[in-house]
């Protein structure tokens, strides 16, 4: 997959131009610089659907390495939030603290993770 190239290569995306880069190696890019992205999951998505909503779980356990059952109640709880479930589970804040601590930090999961760590 190109997006392995770019992690592996340790390809530094300032010094990437568009004629060297795929439009996979774009979009991806692009959502990275968006805060759509924690890890190698697109956390950003909008579960409007049971298949969706079955994803995000799956991404919450992914992210965080927890079993169904867990992950399922942890979104849920989070207001069905992936972003907010991991800043939850990470750093034992609730819903509310969550949302807001992404809020302030333009969606950014990273951002908002270090500043509640603080």
């Amino acid at each position: 997959m190109q997006f392995d190239r770019l992690q592996t290569e340790q390809v530094h995306p300032d010094s990437l131009t568009l004629d060297t880069l795929t439009p996979l190696e774009i979009s991806t890019l692009t959502m990275v610089q968006l805060g759509k992205v924690y890890g190698n999951l697109m956390v950003d998505m909008r579960p409007t659907n049971t298949k969706l909503q079955d994803r995000a779980v799956r991404m919450v356990m992914k992210a965080l390495n927890l079993p169904r059952d867990q992950a399922e109640t942890l979104y849920k709880v989070s207001g069905n939030s992936v972003k907010a479930a991991i800043l939850m589970h990470e750093t034992g804040v609730s819903a509310d603290t969550a949302s807001h601590a992404l809020a302030q930090h333009g969606g950014f999961v990273r951002q908002a993770l270090e500043a509640l760590r603080g």
